[in-house]
Parts: C-alpha cells; structure tokens; sequence
C-alpha cells in the first residue's frame, strides 16, 4: 500500500467529525457498527453482516439543505444558524466549488502527520459540538452568498464591478478578521484600489466614495484665516513662577480676579457636565469608574490648575505607573499606577505632587477603605522620592492626595515634620456636584477646588526653593512597608 498523507485541514475535520460519531446514539447502540467513506459513497456496515445503509444520498441530497429545518430535527433548541435561502445560481456555484475541494482533500495521496491541532469544537454535549460545527461552517460562506446577493440587486457598473470581485475572491482563505467575511466592502480592499488607480475605472471610484465625499464640506475660508492668525500670533508663555518664595501663612496667592477666573473655568467644566445625559440620574448609579474620572474628575482637575504660573507640569490621567512606588520597590519591581497623578519636571526630575484615587458613583464600603490605604501609601512614596533628590521645608512642603469616594471629594495632604516624622491631613471634604445642586455644594465645592490650586502654587514654589541633596547621608530610606 502506497504511504499517503493527509492534509493539516482534513485531518482537523476527521478528528473533530470522530469527536462527534462517538457521541452519536447509532454508534453507541452497535458498538460493531462501521462508518466507511470513499470517494463515491458513504455506508454504515455491521461488522458480522452486509452493508446496513447507503447514506450518500443524506450527505449529499438532490437540492440544498434547509439549515434550519434540519438543525430542528437534531436539537432541542434551535442552535444559532441563520437558514440557508432557496436555491440560486450564486449559491449552486458556491457549494459545487466547497463540494470539490471536499472530494479532492479525500481523495488525494496521503502521508502520516506528526502535528496536532487541538479541537475547537470540544465541551458540552454533542448538541452543543454539532451546533459549533453548523455555525463555523455556514457563517463564512453563508455571509459571502448573501453578500453576492445584496450586490446582484444593482446592475450599475460599479456594483457590477464588486460581484465580480467578491466571485473572484477565494472563500477559503478567508477568517473572521476580514471584512468581507463579515459582509462589509472597505475602501481600502485591493479591488477598491485598483479602481482609484485606473484612469478608466476612477468614476467607479468616485461613485463608491461618494458617501463620504458628501460627509466633507469644505472648511470656510474664514476658519483658515483665524487658524494662521491663531499660529502665528502664539507665544511659549514664559513662567517663571513667583518671584519670592512662597509660605502656607493662610492667604491666597493670587489675585480676587486670577481667582475669579479660575472660577469661571470650574463654571464651564461644571455646565458641561450638568448637561451630560449620562449623568442623570437613571444612568449616573451604573457609570463605571474610568467614564466618572473622564467626564467629571479630570475635567474639574484640568479647570482648576490651568495656567499655574509654572512650567513642565502635566496630568497624567492613564493609570502611569508611579516612579516614586517603582523606586521604592526597587529591582525592577512594577509600581503601584494611580488614577491620576499631578507631576512636574525639575532638575531634569519627574516629581509626583498629586496622587488620586477614585471610585464609581457607587460603591462598596471595602473600596473606599482600600482607596485610603492605597492613597496614603503614594503620597508617602511621593514624599521618600521628592527627598531623594530636594529638601523642600519641613512643616510646610507636602504631598496631596485625593480621594474620590462616590460623589464625595476628600482633600488630603501628607508633611514631613521637623522631627523627620510624615504626618498626613484630611484639609476638607465636598460633595461634587455632578448634578444640578443648590448653591451651598456648588459653594463648598469651589472653595475646596481654590483650596487645591492655592496648596499646589505653593508646595511648586517650595519645591523649586527646595535645597539639592548632595551628600549620600543626607539621603533618606522608605518608610513605606511592603504589601508583598
């Protein structure tokens, strides 16, 4: 006997089709019972006796099988398979073409295999198996017929164009990842392209990108002007900071108007939100924690520290790993990643001068205590890593930190005291109005808010002022204990 080799693809459909047969009741009933398949016919045989049944014909019947009918004989649910339509010349050339490559993958010289393939379609009953096979072998090429269909109703030149292309196109190298197996024609696909590119072809070009031509309008002449106007009259503001070195003595240090503007800034942010539909009070208890920061945290964070009289200071609002955790580990260890983090370079240094933690609208008691455990762990991180490198004032510099408890906004702040001990400070609690409020939240909300901004002015002044630690004895050890 010739030594034969079986293709990778028809090995993973005998191993999932036996996986099946096994399961099959006709196969547990006679254990003897045979399933002979040859390149014409397909049989049940008794091992003791004559052929029992010839079942070509139900393998392959006179017309095309009605997908669903027959998964309803089978299954006591019906499995997700959308039914196969009628007969048409597209579908009998579709299914002639998947017969013959079926035929020649049975018939052709086999050889051993050594690789194996797991089988997609184990776990469950044999219901759920033959469903799983139904489905993956209907979707591609189900999606393709339907798909010739669509493009047959239009007998324009550019419709005409993409049946062709679509009849052109091989099915079998086809996988979910491909647009036109999930029926969706993109401008970039080949057949799209070489219409773009031929000079005789470019009206059939223009006409399938007529949709999103007609989604462009053409920008205003007067949009361009203040675009140029807006660019070339730009200047890089030069802050400097504050002349003098700035104290915590309980006074502001802006002016009543700097900080009516800043005001009107948090009355923008805060009209923009009581406006968001997706605060209302139907939707705003099932928000999840990342739409909270994005549409209400960060924005009111952004109002109030805008155009601090500093440079190289920005939000880091993407969950960044902290520096200051990570140097505390130490070897290479990852370091805890705050929600938002307010950071400045200095001395070619990333400090970390803010640190928040927020919840969702809702939450459980356990992560409000997990927030606070984890908030002051950082902001004593950001402390043990600002003294690496400064030594800002003691009893005044300090690491903020803020939680976000519900709808709650907790103002903290952690010192270093002249007896080399950190010390950590609630400074005030506000309800964030994230809905319409009566004056007194909104009040109380925007005092906390200036609060934030007048503590930030400062400790960045502080920290500039702050003398270099030089000598390696200056340099401090961690406080912070392990949680691993």
């Amino acid at each position: 006997m010739n030594q034969v080799t079986l293709q990778p693809a028809t090995v993973q459909a005998i191993q999932d089709f036996h996986a099946i047969w096994r399961q099959d009741p006709a196969a547990q009933y006679d254990l003897s019972l045979t399933l002979t398949i040859s390149s014409q016919n397909i049989s049940l045989w008794n091992l003791n006796c004559l052929p029992l049944t010839d079942i070509t014909s139900q393998i392959y019947p006179p017309k095309p099988i009605d997908m669903e009918a027959f998964s309803d004989n089978i299954l006591t649910e019906e499995p997700e398979v959308d039914q196969i339509p009628s007969s048409t010349s597209v579908e009998e050339d579709t299914e002639t073409e998947v017969y013959q490559k079926v035929r020649d993958e049975l018939t052709q010289t086999l050889t051993p295999q050594s690789q194996s393939h797991p089988n997609p379609f184990i776990g469950g009953t044999w219901k759920d198996q033959l469903t799983k096979i139904l489905k993956r072998l209907v979707d591609k090429g189900h999606n393709i017929v339907k798909l010739k269909r669509k493009l047959e109703k239009d007998l324009s030149p550019l419709y005409l164009h993409l049946l062709s292309s679509v009849k052109n196109s091989s099915i079998q190298g086809l996988t979910w990842k491909n647009p036109l197996a999930n029926q969706i024609i993109k401008d970039d696909a080949s057949f799209i392209k070489s219409l773009r590119n031929n000079s005789n072809t470019k009206g059939l070009y223009e006409t399938f990108m007529k949709p999103i031509r007609q989604m462009k309008p053409t920008l205003p002449l007067s949009v361009e002007n203040v675009c140029r106007e807006f660019v070339s009259n730009f200047s890089d503001s030069n802050y400097s900071g504050f002349s003098e070195k700035l104290i915590h003595d309980g006074t502001w240090k802006e002016s009543e108007n700097k900080i009516l503007s800043v005001v009107n800034e948090i009355f923008k942010t805060m009209e923009d939100i009581w406006n968001n539909s997706a605060l209302n009070f139907e939707v705003a208890g099932v928000l999840n924690e990342g739409t909270y920061q994005s549409t209400v945290i960060v924005p009111f964070i952004r109002a109030v520290l805008k155009n601090l009289p500093f440079r190289f200071l920005f939000i880091s609002t993407s969950e960044r790993e902290s520096i200051a955790s990570a140097d505390r580990k130490g070897d290479s260890k990852v370091g805890r990643r705050p929600d938002i983090m307010f950071m400045v370079k200095h001395l070619d240094v990333l400090f970390e001068i803010m640190y928040v933690e927020c919840s969702r609208l809702v939450c459980t008691s356990q992560k409000k205590v997990d927030d606070d455990i984890k908030l002051w762990r950082e902001c004593n991180d950001g402390m043990y890593y600002t003294r690496k490198t400064l030594h800002p004032d003691k009893d005044q510099f300090g690491i903020v930190g803020i939680q976000i408890a519900e709808d709650i906004l907790h103002l903290n702040v952690l010192i270093r005291d002249k007896t080399n001990v950190n010390r950590y400070y609630n400074i005030e609690s506000a309800k964030i109005p994230v809905q319409k409020s009566d004056e007194t939240i909104v009040i109380k909300f925007v005092e906390t808010l200036l609060l934030l901004r007048n503590i930030i002015i400062t400790n960045l002044s502080l920290l500039y002022n702050g003398p270099v630690c030089i000598a390696e004895r200056q340099k401090e050890d961690s406080t912070t204990v392990n949680s691993e």
